[in-house]
């Protein structure tokens, strides 16, 4: 560990360090400190008379406005379940950012967070801090600044944190130093809030009366010598005007460096989960001859693989991935090239379709499935199919367990014409009769008699099982040959990997009968083929190198191999554990009393927030479906390649003759980037004036505030892409003498600098044509389906790059075929805010209060981005632009009712109703759709009632019951209304065609909307001749260019919740309090993204045909158009609906007990806090037929809790939190979070559980004098990373940064 860096911060403070002065404030000596205190437990009469008001006046009753209500009350009084964190607290714990106080409790989601990653790769949320109380979704949870809003930080698009597209707040740039408390509320905000309060509200309260001046440092470092932290702050206050006024000002700069995966040990052992060789590969003991039915019957040769105790995943280390490397992998081509740069034609039926798309000579390859746009003579569109040339299934065994194979035929015949010697009819066992082979022969060979009455489905199952029985699986016949290598089951089994014939004739053992008999062959008659695996090093010569290391038990696939020493060797490095972050905030905060009664108040922010994700993935060229990362498919004569290389590659059979001479190449194109850093820049500026008053009427205390906020978040992301066009024209690269008179020169150019005209204006394939909007002849913004084109600028600024090894290309190269990218983000919110309440009458429980309140709320987001991404000209997809906005208007009211108090002797009741009413509005620029229709984006929503009813009975001084009933919102967010149309491209599922129109739950809907819609069309005129057209229809399966687009007629997410629970605080158990809490909610048409084919299937089975609003929001009909012949229309704008829904289930413990210790020993205070998940339903339908559990899976516990106990004597101090995960499982489906509502079982797994998780965190520290503190602490006092290997090979990781120690000092003046 770097101690000189740890310390770095002492010496810091030791330079600030002077002679003891007297604070001008002191601060209190934290008697009872602890890290979450229960919200609602009740303060003493002594304790509230010592406390004053917000504005320095002393209240009667000490009542001020607590989160959670309007009315002025006792600061820890209220119905409303929550925790509280305090500053002490907050200093105790090390914490640096606002996020980690709140993700600290039980009850808090893992929401968006810089200290655990990169926040999913998504660049525009790189760095944000996003909570999210009951894991409910980061959108769902509303975080207030001093009671008030505060300006989102989510970007307006679709590639944010977990695709969460609400009006979430980045906390990074709330300052710590300047934090009182921070108020954590579970359901039951909303009415006094309003919309997004469906989980809770956080409210964090900042300090405005501090008088004096103060510094802290902090300094940490994790035990493996990184991961370095530090933190300057700075804080002074003074008041002024004889206390009628205080100015704080505050100054806090934090640095977190960022750290990857290939900087921890636990990771380098690439430790994951693969499939099992095995399942499916358990042989049936008591197989016979019969009519089969493996699934129903389990009588087949090998026992069904549900339930042959064989788990489908198993776990494995040292995983590396074959389908590409960092200097480039050789792979076989399956199939010769096109014509070269020629435009690509196919004739169908007749009719020739052509294309403006080219294959270049070195270039991309055609995957699998790959068509590209074309036309017919008549102008019609339609598309050319491609022919694959290099994609094969790297999830395949490298030596199966189960009978068949998977990329040649599974007649058990492994790649030759004839079986082996001495084993007739198959080698190995089949899942296919060979060419020619009757199941009569085979009944024949081994003595069977098959059952009478057969069908010929039924004999030749059970003639395959025959063979089965008496032939061996490939893991069987390596478990019987373990000497075997394994290069000769990868080069017989997988022709993509470059081989050669096996010349080995060494006698091998191979099953040749049911009973387990065994006959001697040659070993190059059952694996003909042995693979050559070969990479490039990094200095650009072809090697050969281990694909895998196996034995007769250890599993492997192509992207999964054990033991390889190539590949993908260097995937870690570029996995963030967590983001580089420099925060600089500053904050400047006053008040001041114009008069007894009125106080004018202010609020000043400034944040700073850089975010780099330091080492990331670049575009990839591997074994892919996706066009434009396909492998690239390179020639022989391609001027990188020397003698020795093109000796290599024919001593493998890549020749000439052979696909034309063409292999297929990936490759991480690292070196093109280097460490391709991601950086986020986050600047926010929040403005708040107002003023407060406390005056008399009718002889009650009553109070007003006004306040008037403005925010503005601007965050700019940059990244970097390579260049589609680029790319491809710097690799078709060849030596100019060759190409143009025969004879080498060792000039090395572009080709189509040589043959312009073979280039201009055409598309190579691996280009992709996206949906975009430019500026049509009018000025409005058109859609448009954009497919890029060469030009000769690219022609002329083209230089050759070299693929071979890594970083071989020149810098001139990089240069040409990278391409920057810029978003920017602006988001702004103005707020308008009033409220006045305070006392009506007299009840015998006390006063009546009632509070009224109004507010207007304007946000707005413009998110826009480079014409290069706009264009989709790089591998990244392009981002749409979103301009829209949204106005809010709520009005609302409270009251609390004291019923009866203790002058009844019944105790005490207080009723709290709570209303607010919200309506929202919102609008987006008009644009022209692909149809040519214009269209005007505008959003009216009805109003929305928001209520809660709460209530408090006290029978007795030592018990407390509370409960709350509450109907909530969120309102749908600017880009869930007006996204600006992402591009897409999606194959429909017509519900309407012959085969989809009768199946679904909803059937007969189905075909009588689809027969409506016909005659509609004018295609028919009679439900007759509808039916008729709808038989003999055929939907075009091409994939369709669209986009993804906002749904201006979303209606809000709906959340109804109720609470009941109970405060303990025995009087005869001093500084003792014990609460618990039952959270029961509900969320409903919660707002979701839909495809094409959903929208298809939601408007045809819709009872409300053509209009599917009342079941999803928005009308789902509306986000596709069809053709004159009913073809499902290029331009699809498919968008959110309100569909899915959530159940929710809990309950919330809190404990504090605080005491001396006799002998004047010290005080010790214990907390302790425990949420208990009891379920987490989801349904995607919304009505719970699908229903998906997922409490007591590993992000979501059933068990969590954190426990606290500190000791403190004198100015010295010491606390010892320990955090604590219940025993969780896996769920089938459900990774670590989502339930797939089947808890996991032996057969998917081979341990289903996690075990309990423990984290410990230890903090020592003392008051050297009355001006200077020093503490240091120890953070995961154990070092624990994972839970257990399971949870190691699972990715179910605790902390990945590890054991860590900080050094903070505090000094006052």
């Amino acid at each position: 560990m770097n101690v000189n860096r740890l310390l770095g911060a002492t010496a810091l403070a030791g330079s600030l360090f002077v002679a003891p002065t007297v604070w001008a404030q002191a601060a209190p000596n934290v008697p009872n400190p602890t890290r979450s205190t229960e919200v609602t437990q009740e303060t003493t009469e002594a304790e509230e008379a010592a406390q004053e008001s917000a504005d320095g006046e002393e209240r009667a009753g000490n009542e001020v406005i607590v989160t959670g209500s309007r009315i002025p009350r006792p600061e820890t009084s209220g119905v409303l379940p929550g925790v509280q964190v305090d500053s002490v607290q907050i200093q105790t714990r090390g914490f640096t950012n606002a996020l980690e106080v709140v993700n600290d409790i039980p009850l808090v989601g893992p929401g968006a967070s810089p200290l655990t990653g990169n926040n999913g790769g998504q660049a525009a949320s790189l760095g944000a801090g996003f909570i999210d109380l009951l894991d409910l979704g980061t959108s769902r949870t509303l975080v207030l600044v001093n009671n008030r809003r505060f300006v989102s930080g989510n970007a307006a698009s679709l590639f944010v944190a977990d695709n969460a597209t609400g009006s979430q707040v980045d906390v990074n740039g709330i300052p710590t130093s300047l934090i009182e408390r921070v108020d954590v509320l579970t359901v039951g905000g909303a009415a006094a809030y309003g919309s997004d309060a469906i989980a809770g509200v956080v409210n964090y309260i900042l300090r405005d009366d501090f008088d004096g001046f103060e510094v802290g440092t902090l300094s940490g470092l994790s035990d493996r010598g990184d991961a370095a932290q530090y933190q300057l702050r700075a804080l002074a206050g003074r008041n002024f005007a004889d206390g009628r006024g205080n100015v704080t000002v505050s100054a806090e700069y934090s640095r977190n460096d960022g750290v990857q995966a290939d900087a921890r040990e636990f990771r380098l052992r690439r430790a994951s989960t693969l499939a099992n060789a095995f399942q499916g590969g358990i042989r049936n003991n008591a197989f016979a001859a019969g009519i089969i039915d493996v699934q129903g019957q389990n009588n087949g040769a090998f026992l069904r693989n549900t339930d042959d105790l064989q788990p489908g995943t198993v776990l494995g280390e040292n995983l590396i991935n074959q389908s590409l490397s960092f200097n480039g992998t050789i792979l076989n081509t399956l199939a010769g090239p096109p014509a070269y740069y020629t435009p690509l034609t196919q004739t169908v039926g007749g009719v020739t379709r052509t294309s403006n798309f080219i294959a270049l000579r070195n270039g991309l390859g055609a995957t699998q499935g790959q068509t590209v746009p074309a036309t017919t003579p008549t102008g019609a569109a339609t598309t050319v199919g491609l022919t694959n040339q290099f994609f094969f299934n790297t999830s395949a065994q490298l030596v199966q367990g189960t009978p068949g194979a998977t990329l040649i035929a599974g007649n058990g015949l492994n790649g030759r014409a004839t079986p082996a010697t001495g084993l007739p009819i198959t080698t190995f066992a089949p899942t296919t009769l060979p060419t020619g082979v009757t199941p009569a022969q085979v009944f024949t060979q081994f003595g069977v008699t098959p059952p009478a009455g057969a069908t010929d489905a039924q004999l030749s199952t059970l003639a395959i099982n025959v063979l089965q029985a008496n032939r061996p699986t490939a893991r069987e016949f390596f478990a019987a040959n373990p000497n075997v290598n394994a290069n000769a089951f990868i080069g017989t089994f997988f022709p993509g990997v470059p081989r050669i014939a096996n010349t080995d004739t060494t006698p091998v053992t191979v099953r040749s009968s049911q009973t387990g008999g065994t006959v001697q062959v040659p070993l190059n008659q059952v694996l003909p083929f042995v693979a050559v695996p070969l990479e490039f090093t990094p200095e650009g010569n072809i090697r050969t190198y281990t694909a895998a290391t196996l034995t007769p038990t250890t599993p492997g696939t192509f992207a999964q191999s054990p033991g390889s020493n190539g590949g993908f060797s260097r995937s870690i490095e570029n996995i963030v554990l967590r983001t580089q972050q420099d925060r600089f905030i500053t904050n400047f905060i006053g008040k001041f009393d114009l008069t007894d009664e009125v106080t004018f108040f202010t609020e000043n922010q400034y944040s700073n927030t850089r975010n780099v994700s330091l080492r990331n993935s670049p575009s990839q060229n591997f074994v892919s479906t996706g066009a434009e990362n396909a492998a690239l498919v390179l020639t022989l004569d391609n001027p990188f390649l020397d003698a020795n290389d093109r000796a290599v590659l024919a001593s493998v059979g890549i020749t000439p003759q052979r696909n034309g001479g063409t292999f297929a190449l990936t490759r991480q194109n690292q070196d093109i980037f280097g460490d391709n850093p991601v950086r986020n820049t986050s600047e926010v500026y929040r403005l708040v004036g107002g003023a407060r008053s406390n005056f008399e009427l009718l002889g009650q205390r009553w109070n007003a505030e006004v306040s008037a906020t403005y925010g503005r978040a601007k965050q700019k992301t940059r990244t970097t892409q390579i260049g589609d066009l680029e790319y491809q024209l710097a690799l078709d690269a060849v030596d100019q003498g060759v190409a143009t008179t025969g004879v080498a020169n060792g000039n090395i150019v572009c080709r189509s600098q040589l043959f312009p005209q073979q280039y201009l204006g055409r598309t190579p394939i691996g280009t992709v044509a996206n949906l975009t909007r430019r500026p049509g002849a009018d000025g409005l913004p058109t859609e448009v389906v954009f497919t890029p084109v060469i030009t000769q600028d690219l022609i002329d600024r083209c230089r050759p790059l070299n693929p071979f090894g890594f970083n071989q290309m020149s810098e001139e190269s990089k240069r040409y075929v990278r391409q920057d990218n810029l978003f920017t983000n602006i988001g702004e919110q103005l707020f308008l805010q009033a409220t006045v309440g305070g006392g009506l009458f007299d009840l015998p429980g006390g006063v009546v209060q009632v509070a009224a309140f109004g507010e207007y709320r304007k946000e707005k987001l413009d998110f826009r981005t480079d014409e290069l991404n706009q264009l989709g000209r790089g591998r990244a997809a392009p981002s749409a632009q979103t301009q829209g906005q949204i106005e809010i208007y709520e009005v609302g009211g409270e009251a609390r009712i004291p019923i009866f108090g203790d002058g009844f002797g019944l105790g005490d009741l207080e009723f709290n109703p709570s209303v607010r009413i919200s309506k929202q509005d919102g609008r987006a620029a008009s644009f022209r759709n692909l149809a040519g229709q214009v269209v005007t984006p505008r959003s009216e929503g009805d109003p929305a009632t928001i209520y809660s009813l709460a209530g408090s009975f006290r029978p007795v001084p030592d018990i407390t019951i509370r409960g709350n009933y509450t109907k909530s919102i969120r309102q749908p967010s600017v880009v869930e209304l007006f996204l600006g149309g992402q591009p897409a491209f999606a194959a429909p599922t017509d519900p309407c065609g012959p085969t989809q129109i009768g199946t679904g739950t909803s059937a007969a809907t189905r075909r009588a909307n689809c027969v409506a819609d016909v005659i509609s069309r004018g295609l028919a005129s009679t439900p007759e001749q509808a039916n008729a057209f709808l038989q003999n229809f055929v939907p075009n399966p091409a994939s369709l260019p669209g986009s993804f687009a906002g749904a201006p007629g979303l209606k809000p997410e709906r959340g109804t919740s109720w609470t009941a629970g109970a405060i303990l605080a025995p009087r005869f158990v001093p500084g003792l309090s014990l609460s618990a809490d039952y959270i029961n909610l509900d969320l409903k048409d919660i707002i979701q993204p839909t495809s094409l084919v959903q929208a298809l299937r939601f408007c045809y089975d819709s009872p409300t045909f053509p209009d599917s609003s009342g079941q999803t929001g928005a009308n789902a009909c509306t986000f596709f158009n069809r053709q004159a012949d009913f073809q499902v229309a290029p331009g699809f704008a498919s968008g959110f609906i309100n569909l899915a829904a959530t159940k929710l289930r809990a309950i919330n413990m809190s404990g504090r007990y605080s005491f001396e210790i006799p002998g004047e020993l010290g005080q010790l205070t214990l907390r302790g806090n425990a949420y208990h998940l009891i379920s987490f339903e989801e349904s995607a339908s919304g009505n719970f037929s699908d229903t998906l559990e997922s409490a007591g899976t590993f992000n979501r516990p059933r068990w969590e809790a954190q426990a606290s106990g500190r000791y403190e004597k004198g100015a010295f101090y010491s606390q010892l939190t320990w955090n604590w995960q219940d025993r969780t499982r896996l769920f089938v489906g459900s990774g670590l979070t989502f339930g797939g509502g089947t808890p996991a079982t032996a057969e998917d797994f081979p341990n289903i559980y996690f075990p309990s998780v423990s984290r410990f965190d230890l903090a020592v520290g003392a008051n050297l004098n009355d001006n200077f503190r020093l503490q240091l602490t120890v953070i995961n006092l154990t070092d624990e990373n994972f839970a257990g290997e399971n949870g190691l090979f699972q990715g179910a990781f605790i902390d990945q940064i590890g054991r860590r120690f900080q050094v903070a000092t505090n000094i006052r003046f």
